[in-house]
């Protein structure tokens, strides 16, 4: 699976994106984010993007992904994923497993070529794993907690193609985790720094 990177991060006025094929970008009511085209000159792309020793690309919050691309015009799935923020109205009678459940704010936008069931599910809690500053990876960050809190199923499970969508990725976080990391396709995948830990 072809993946991609972006190497400038994201504003709100630059992400509005590449997958309308020379149509103009549909206006999205806010708080949905949108991939707008940047005013003064494209992002540069690094196709073949260098990858670390677990072999995923480091990517910074905000910072866009794509899988199925060389090139952000080209790509199957174009996401991003924000720092994370406390998951609300979780049940209490269900306290996190892991740590602490956190919900990350994420874009995803398909292409006109994006196939289902190559994808399957995109951006599901399942495929997430923490790794702590010994090295240690932690799986199971979906748990019973983490999947009734507000933010949870946001982003659908069946995806269109050509569509956009904004919701949250809410995760059972350990708490000595310093590394985010998200691997749908088992090839490494794409990976954000959790400054040193969440608490």
């Amino acid at each position: 699976m072809k993946r991609s990177i972006v190497a400038l991060p994201i504003s709100a006025s630059m992400l509005g994106l590449v997958l309308s094929c020379g149509s103009p970008a549909p206006t999205v009511d806010p708080p949905a984010q949108t991939f707008d085209q940047p005013t003064s000159q494209p992002p540069t792309i690094k196709t073949g993007a260098p990858t670390n020793s677990r072999g995923a690309i480091e990517k910074e919050w905000l910072e866009l992904a794509g899988a199925g691309c060389d090139v952000p015009s080209d790509c199957d799935v174009l996401f991003s994923i924000d720092a994370p923020q406390s998951a609300t109205e979780c049940l209490a009678q269900l306290p996190p497993e892991n740590g602490t459940l956190l919900a990350f704010p994420s874009i995803l936008q398909t292409g006109t070529k994006f196939d289902p069931a190559t994808y399957g599910a995109f951006l599901r809690a399942f495929d997430f794993k923490t790794i702590d500053a010994s090295g240690y990876t932690v799986a199971g960050l979906s748990t019973d907690a983490s999947i009734n809190c507000a933010e949870s199923d946001t982003i659908p499970a069946n995806l269109a193609k050509n569509s956009k969508y904004s919701g949250f990725v809410v995760l059972d976080v350990p708490a000595n985790a310093v590394t985010l990391t998200y691997d749908p396709f088992g090839d490494g995948g794409w990976e954000w720094k959790l400054n040193g830990g969440i608490i």
